[in-house]
């Protein structure tokens, strides 16, 4: 059992400092193309999780199993041509 907590910590403290320089990743200076105001905006979106579980996996079904799925990835593309058009495309 403390072997599984030790895990566990481990993952909520890698988690953390994973986290700290996500929401400064967000803002950044777009592409500016051209005087006129011009831009563009890449973005990158994913979804990862993990799954543990100790239900008697291995060849002496007394192992226990951790999955690590990495899922929802979206690429963005958002831009500006003047101040009335722009566009957004996300591909899934």
């Amino acid at each position: 059992m403390k072997i599984k907590s030790g895990y566990i910590i481990l993952l909520i403290v890698f988690a953390a400092l994973l986290s700290i320089g996500i929401p400064n990743a967000q803002a950044f200076k777009p592409f500016v193309i051209g005087d006129q105001g011009v831009f563009l905006k890449l973005d990158f979106q994913g979804q990862l999780y993990g799954v543990w579980r100790d239900t008697g996996s291995g060849a002496d079904k007394t192992s226990g199993t951790a999955n690590i799925y990495f899922r929802r990835n979206r690429l963005t593309f958002w831009g500006h041509g003047t101040d009335k058009y722009g566009a957004i495309v996300q591909i899934e």
